[in-house]
């Protein structure tokens, strides 16, 4: 037995129920305008459910329509796995733009009130009304099950992605400390045999040297930042300008060669510059063309934005050979990489930088080869 076979059995959700909400569609259908603009009326007067709808008025207008749509196939159905797997991705976008659960709830409730007066206000007859009331509050009861499985798996997940997390923090801990003075000592000897080395043979493996004792400080500065929680210190950041410094920094440390391209664009005016933390957005930047090069193997590298309702979206763009098929739904989980020598800190990092802003981050493969990654930071709350 299927999940949403399951649901339907413990509620007792029948093919009657379901030629009841269809029968009743007709009638309600006219009134999902207004139902819909009632709820978003309700949702706005909270502050924290006002403050994941992040794109105001634009946005709001097109979650109406949308609340309109999930009206009308709910009544229609068919309630089958396509039916239950469209309600699931609707409550995973719920979880991600971070809206409370305890919302979901009263919009649930503030929906079937409203249906309730329309079975009450326009079916006449005694006995249609109570057959339509009772799939009608089934039909609640099983949307409420789907979406709080979404907040039920994001939750599991989320302490799953503490315990690594903990396990990652502990160990990073432990020997960080032992490490960098090791490192410190490496680090100071290599530079004076530096001064004392003339040959430029000998030069070349003091570069080395030197450039690995730096990888091996950044892995352990990656550990100590992903266990970390330090708050976002939002500014106005130019994207451009930092993309330039980030480019060029890392062709200094050797992570780009002179034939790998890296440029930026904006679609929009709107999109030069964001509201962030400009030394969290400057890592995120940074790993994500780390990553494309290292990774993906790639000689062209784009870092494009653009203004959504929703914020600011700064995507990085390769022509490498894109994220393996095993390794990309799990792109950004940590210690998990495509490289065999890759510590899978990266995306990690550049994940829980984007949810620290309140944003999200996905990851894909181009249909034309490469990778695409992309950070989306909403509009800080407020004025």
């Amino acid at each position: 037995m299927s999940l949403i076979e399951d649901i339907q059995a413990y509620i007792g959700f029948d093919a009657d129920d379901a030629e009841a909400l269809a029968a009743f569609l007709p009638v309600a259908r006219p009134h999902f305008p207004r139902i819909a603009a009632h709820f978003y009326d309700l949702i706005l007067e909270h502050p924290s459910a006002h403050a994941a709808i992040t794109g105001g008025t634009a946005q709001v207008e097109r979650l109406k329509k949308t609340l309109v749509g999930w009206m009308e196939s709910g009544l229609a159905g068919p309630h089958d796995e396509a039916y239950f797997e469209k309600r699931s991705r609707i409550g995973r976008v719920h979880v991600e733009i971070g809206l409370p659960q305890r919302f979901m709830f009263t919009a649930m409730n503030v929906i079937r009130l409203d249906f309730r007066d329309l079975v009450r206000t326009h079916l006449a007859d005694a006995e249609t009304a109570q057959r339509t009331s009772d799939a009608l509050d089934k039909l609640f009861d099983m949307e409420l099950a789907i979406m709080l499985g979404a907040y039920q798996a994001d939750s599991e997940e989320r302490l799953r992605q503490r315990e690594r997390l903990a396990v990652v923090g502990q160990i990073a801990a432990s020997i960080g400390h032992e490490l960098r003075n090791p490192l410190g000592v490496i680090r100071s000897s290599s530079f004076l045999l530096g001064r004392y080395v003339d040959d430029e043979k000998a030069k070349r493996h003091v570069a080395k040297i030197d450039h690995q004792v730096e990888r091996c400080s950044r892995i352990i500065e990656g550990l100590l930042e992903l266990t970390r929680e330090r708050p976002v210190t939002r500014s106005h950041v130019e994207i451009g300008p930092l993309v330039e410094e980030v480019t060029a920094d890392l062709r200094e440390s050797g992570v780009l060669s002179a034939d790998v391209d890296v440029t930026f664009s904006a679609v929009d005016d709107g999109a030069r510059a964001v509201d962030a933390d400009p030394a969290m957005l400057r890592q995120v930047v940074s790993n994500l063309v780390e990553n494309a090069v290292a990774a993906g193997a790639a000689q062209h590298v784009a870092v494009t934005a653009r203004r959504t309702d929703e914020g600011t979206e700064i995507s990085v763009l390769d022509d490498g050979r894109g994220f393996p098929a095993e390794v990309l739904p799990r792109a950004f989980e940590p210690l998990v990489s495509s490289r065999p020598h890759g510590t899978g800190l990266g995306l990690a990092l550049v994940h829980a930088i984007a949810r620290r802003h309140g944003g999200r981050a996905e990851a894909a493969n181009r249909p034309e080869g490469g990778a695409r990654v992309t950070v989306v930071l909403p509009r800080r709350a407020g004025p």
